[in-house]
């Protein structure tokens, strides 16, 4: 993102530091819930425009005058950019060496390096889940890629102008339109086949930039295009109402930067070429608040992520608004520290002599390098914590990988169930909530020589038929149809246990515990199954049963599992580690509440001859206090926020053992 600035040359324009202060608002809140504004990623595209404007403007006015220079040009980048940058990261380093997990630390430490040389796009591109990932929240660095995409351009730019003016002057505007269309259908093609290089790269955004410059070659002798003031002035408020409306826009990973940066971007355009000091929309612009906020608007900018991101590490439940709200002044003074003492003084060109800048950033930067790769090869620095304490942080990522090893289509993974005893006479059915149970009940199978076998597949209940219009429906209900098809061709099976998150099926929305634990949302809008299709899903639930009793099967259906709303191993060790609170438990009657209508269709299901409902929160759940517990001991009974632990399955397969076991014996 352009640096604010209050030079002289060309001429000040306010107006545009205010534009500057709506585009690092949006990206702020955006980045603090995009609930709130979700569109608001758009601010970096108005920065993209604003920042090819400016450049193009000061590059054209030199190359005019005969004064410009590749080497001042390059040094005032630097001077502008780097000392701001290189203190956040700084900041950001010790923070992390403080709080972040081995595996954190192994990313942050190769980000660092990336966002110092700078190229973390490529980074980003290849070793992150992706921006708009749960993951990305609380990635300190995340928000980096947009500079390194910044100084890219500023390395080429003047070099591609210097070099058009010098043998084609007469080209320019042909030219330029020409790298515009190619750009844009770059953009266009890869949002569409490889979103994560449209996103990323350069060469998908540097239309975006380059559409700023577009205007300063059309408006380069004077601040605004001479329109008829009424024109004008209309032009600029469509342009306003288009900024904000693209602001309110969801974007995703498949609509930026095209077509979802259309907007913004034409909008920026035609307020940089219309807005006129007499208009309403400039004065408003111009107001000391959006002043001060866009010139300040770099240093917030760098300093926002790190401070939502390490805040969501630090707290073992969802944030509050009013905690965001304490975290923006907080960003705001650290931004306001940065521009008055490090910004300002540093950029001024007589201040300090160039060698001695450049000779001391360049000192710096290769400190942090150093960190950085410390951090990378030294496997995050594990010694930083105790064994129960990296126990805790790995449990949730390790059970991931070991679940995603585990699933399988139709045929059963040897590595994942029993196979000392073999065939199995047990058979577990159902989405990911059925693998978690597998590996409890294993070694309790295992005591009583039988056993068992697991078909899964995540996200789907255990029901026959596409009746009901749930999320991926299709694909699991062609799981099902097989998987249950397979068992029940089995001679060896006797008992089938199927097994799912009910609520996930039946009510469609994410779990808040009313208590800071709020898990992220998973569904699109999707509302609640109403009553005619909750009777559908019922009624594929009964198909699966019919079909496995006409086989000889018995049936036990596990019923939910108590969530936590809080990754439970997270809590665990954030706690120990920063706030010794007790162990986390959540409230009964939220359970209740949530449940009512899948616990009704259990119950009537159990009315079934050979069928047998039991339910985990009778024993994580005590009703004299109305709670339901996460952990045994200091041992968390979940792996993350909904998913049973091994020892949360193991003490479930325990209780009812005589249940999922009986006459196998």
């Amino acid at each position: 993102m352009e640096v604010a600035s209050e030079a002289k040359r060309p001429a000040y324009r306010p107006e545009i530091d205010g534009l500057r202060a709506l585009a690092v608002g949006s990206v702020i809140v955006y980045h603090a819930n995009e609930r709130w504004m979700p569109g608001g990623l758009a601010g970096v595209d108005v920065f993209f425009v604003i920042s090819g404007y400016l450049i193009t403007l000061n590059i054209m006015q030199d190359i005019d005058r005969g004064s410009f220079s590749l080497a001042r040009f390059w040094t005032g980048r630097l001077r502008r950019i780097a000392p701001a940058l290189l203190l956040m990261l700084f900041v950001a380093s010790l923070l992390a060496l403080w709080i972040l997990p081995p595996d954190n630390l192994k990313r942050f430490g190769a980000a660092l390096v990336f966002s110092v040389l700078p190229v973390s796009n490529f980074y980003f591109r290849y070793n992150e889940s992706g921006y708009f990932s749960a993951d990305s929240r609380t990635n300190p660095l995340i928000h980096m890629w947009s500079l390194a995409v910044e100084e890219q351009f500023y390395l080429l730019y003047p070099l591609v102008l210097m070099f058009i003016v010098s043998r084609k002057p007469a080209w320019l505007g042909r030219i330029f339109a020409s790298g515009v269309l190619l750009s844009v259908i770059l953009a266009a093609v890869f949002s569409s086949t490889k979103p994560e290089v449209a996103f990323y790269y350069l060469p998908p955004r540097a239309w975006e930039l380059m559409l700023g410059g577009a205007v300063s070659l059309l408006a380069r002798r004077s601040h605004h295009l001479k329109l008829a003031p009424a024109i004008a002035n209309l032009g600029s408020w469509a342009g306003i109402a288009g900024l904000l409306a693209g602001f309110l826009v969801p974007g995703s990973r498949e609509t930026i930067p095209w077509p979802g940066a259309i907007v913004p971007c034409l909008s920026t355009a035609a307020l940089l070429a219309l807005l006129h000091p007499a208009h309403a929309i400039t004065r408003m612009l111009t107001a000391k608040p959006f002043v001060v906020a866009g010139m300040m608007s770099y240093s917030l900018y760098l300093w926002h992520q790190p401070a939502f991101a390490f805040a969501r590490l630090l707290s073992a439940g969802t944030l509050s608004a009013a905690t965001y709200l304490a975290l923006m002044c907080g960003i705001g003074g650290a931004a306001w520290a940065s521009w008055r003492f490090v910004e300002k003084p540093l950029r001024r060109p007589g201040a300090i002599p160039d060698a001695r800048v450049i000779a001391g950033l360049a000192v710096f930067g290769a400190l942090l390098i150093a960190g950085g790769i410390a951090m990378r090869t030294g496997q995050g620095l594990p010694s930083r914590f105790s064994a129960q304490t990296l126990r805790l942080m790995d449990m949730s990522a390790t059970e991931r990988r070991r679940s995603e090893q585990c699933q399988s289509d139709i045929q059963a993974n040897p590595k994942c169930a029993n196979a000392a005893f073999w065939p199995p006479r047990i058979a577990i059915l159902g989405d990911s909530h059925a693998y978690a149970l597998s590996e409890g009940l294993v070694p309790v199978a295992n005591g009583a020589r039988t056993g068992v076998t697991t078909l899964w597949r995540s996200g789907c209940p255990p029901i026959l038929g596409r009746t009901y219009g749930g999320l991926r429906e299709r694909e699991c209900m062609d799981f099902m149809d097989r998987a249950s098809r397979q068992i029940s061709a089995s001679r060896s099976v006797e008992q089938v246990i199927l097994v799912a998150r009910w609520a996930r099926h039946v009510e469609l929305r994410a779990f808040d515990n009313g208590e800071g634990g709020v898990e992220e949302a998973y569904h699109l809008g999707v509302p609640p199954l109403d009553a005619a299709k909750l009777a559908q899903f019922q009624a594929g639930l009964e198909r699966m049963i019919l079909r496995l009793r006409i086989a000889g099967k018995r049936v036990v259906i596990v019923g939910p599992v108590p969530e936590a709303g809080w990754n439970v191993p997270d809590y665990l060790w954030k706690s120990q580690r920063f706030g010794n609170a007790a162990p986390p438990t959540t409230s009964l009657l939220r359970f209740q509440n949530r449940h009512v209508r899948d616990l009704k269709m259990l119950s009537e299901l159990a009315q079934y001859k050979n069928v047998v409902v039991v339910y985990p929160h009778h024993m994580l759940c005590q009703i004299s206090m109305e709670r339901c517990s996460t952990v045994a001991g200091f041992g968390p009974l979940y792996y993350d926020d909904d998913h049973l632990s091994r020892a949360g399955a193991q003490s479930i397969s325990r209780y009812f053992e005589r249940q999922f076991l009986r006459k196998l014996q």
